[in-house]
């Protein structure tokens, strides 16, 4: 049979949680916030919306340059934070 995948970095997941905003709300409103560029990061890239990448999560420890890390994953955040708090 078909195989469809859902989540994070597919389309599909962002497409339906996009739908749930109240109509008119534009994506340049939105934003993805994340701390993995393969899934988070390069998700918000393929709906082409803003998203904002936490260096304090899964990257803490992470000792190759983000610019690698970047090319590696194919993925662009728009913004950076150094870690994310409630």
């Amino acid at each position: 049979g078909d195989v469809e995948l859902i989540g994070k970095p597919y389309k599909s997941i962002y497409d339906y949680v996009l739908k749930q905003f109240s109509p008119g709300i534009k994506k340049t409103r939105i934003a993805a916030i994340g701390d993995s560029l393969t899934t988070d990061i390069k998700g918000a890239n393929i709906a082409g919306i803003d998203s904002i990448l936490v260096m304090g999560g899964i990257l803490k420890d992470e000792t190759k340059p983000l610019a690698e890390l970047m090319r590696d994953s194919n993925a662009q955040p728009t913004a950076t934070l150094p870690e994310f708090n409630w």
